[in-house]
């Protein structure tokens, strides 16, 4: 019964390569290479996120330092 249950699975996937024109390996292919886009996007957005905390950082200080010399200036 596994025997035909594999065979029935060769045929379809055989017939899916013709419909599609890919076979079978180059899908396989596909996949992975999906896998490691995801992958690199993840890194990506890791590095964006660090890169907008620091951004973060700096505008508060220079948010500090803007009211530091409003307070300055007011007191003069």
């Amino acid at each position: 019964m596994l025997a035909e249950i594999q065979m029935g699975t060769k045929d379809f996937t055989k017939k899916l390569a013709e419909k599609s024109g890919i076979d079978g390996e180059k899908e396989e292919l596909l996949g992975v290479e999906n896998m490691i886009k995801v992958v690199d996007l993840k890194r990506e957005v890791h590095a964006l996120k660090g890169e907008l905390k620091v951004n973060k950082k700096t505008i508060e200080e220079k948010d500090k330092e803007i009211e530091r010399l409003k307070s300055q200036l007011n007191d003069k």
